[in-house]
């Protein structure tokens, strides 16, 4: 897929949890992230994802969140991103290090 869904968000600025938002994805034919693991936090356990799955290759890391809901407030608490080491490099080209260039979609 060109996008994936990651979160929906109500009206309240609630962040709805895992299960309704995959609900909702369904309804819209939204295809959600992949879900690596499903879980406890465990923080060795949640370290430990990358390894297997992303080692080798271009990625740049993986997302972690709670199931439940929250509310905006509570995003620096419920979410967080593992990135693999040094995924951004000095002196080379990162969308971080650049100016904004628009995306579009290839037409054949």
């Amino acid at each position: 897929s060109y996008c994936y869904g990651i979160s929906i968000w109500d009206g309240g600025n609630r962040c709805l949890s895992w299960d309704e938002t995959t609900q909702f994805f369904d309804m819209l034919g939204i295809i959600p992230v992949p879900v690596i693991y499903r879980g406890p936090y465990v923080e060795s356990v949640i370290r430990d994802l990358y390894k297997p799955k992303f080692e080798g290759n271009d990625c740049e890391g993986y997302v972690v969140r709670v199931a439940g809901d929250f509310h905006f407030g509570e995003f620096s608490k419920s979410v967080a991103k593992y990135v693999r080491a040094n995924h951004v490099q000095p002196n080379t080209f990162h969308w971080f290090n650049s100016v904004g260039e628009k995306n579009e979609i290839k037409k054949e």
